[in-house]
């Protein structure tokens, strides 16, 4: 696999800001259902399986956030041995679904195991070190999965599991189609799953030296298979 850098068209809007305030939790939703889980995992053809969930930025103010990282739990088959074997993708929002591809991770910079899950599986929290450039007061989603895995093999764990939903309900994608709600696609009791997204919003600040420090926060990394 290997690293290609995409461009970010906010990067001009970050340089135009300031300091950065320190990275802190932005959007949480954890702890992780132990027991509930639905397939996620980024294959070809009709194995392809996808859950994705939305998520929101404070409006305190206008200025953007500079996403820095994204954790994400998986009841997971193949253990936290590997970082190559799990990815995240964030889009836009399109009306309450999934919409245009923004940043797209394949390969977690570490794992951590979180302990049991049923089935013979372990709970792993994948931790992708990102740079991506969000808008205060804007919804996103994410979808955090395992790569080249069977089906079955890679659950994004579930938060809430049949309580009410947080923000608009899951998507779930099968074969690389259409997005629909993962309560008529998987399941009524499926509401929202385990994730958390770090960063840091902007301050005003001049320009000319903003822009000088911000340029990775503009890059976000995507990786493709060979």
């Amino acid at each position: 696999m290997h690293a290609r850098p995409l461009l970010s068209a906010a990067i001009l809007t970050l340089a135009a800001h300031g300091a950065c305030r320190a990275d802190v939790l932005l959007f949480g939703q954890m702890p992780v259902d132990q027991l509930s889980s639905l397939n996620s995992q980024f294959t070809g053809g009709s194995e392809m399986r996808r859950t994705a969930d939305d998520f929101w930025l404070p409006t305190g103010n206008t200025n953007p956030y500079a996403i820095s990282r994204v954790t994400g739990y998986v009841h997971s088959a193949l253990g936290a041995a590997d970082p190559s074997r799990y990815g995240v993708e964030i889009y836009a929002d399109a009306g309450g679904t999934p919409g245009a591809l923004l940043v797209q991770r394949i390969g977690a910079s570490r794992l951590e195991d979180r302990g049991w899950a049923p089935s013979n599986m372990r709970i792993v929290e994948a931790i992708f070190d990102l740079s991506f450039s969000a808008a205060a007061g804007q919804r996103y989603w994410v979808s955090v999965f395992g790569v080249d895995g069977a089906t079955g093999q890679t659950r994004f764990s579930t938060y809430n599991y049949g309580g009410a939903t947080q923000g608009y309900t899951a998507r779930y994608q099968v074969g690389g189609g259409a997005w629909a709600p993962v309560e008529t696609a998987a399941g009524s009791m499926y509401r929202d799953f385990a994730f958390g997204v770090y960063g840091a919003q902007l301050v005003p600040g001049p320009g000319a030296a903003g822009a000088l420090g911000l340029g990775a926060w503009g890059v976000a990394g995507r990786r493709r298979r060979r």
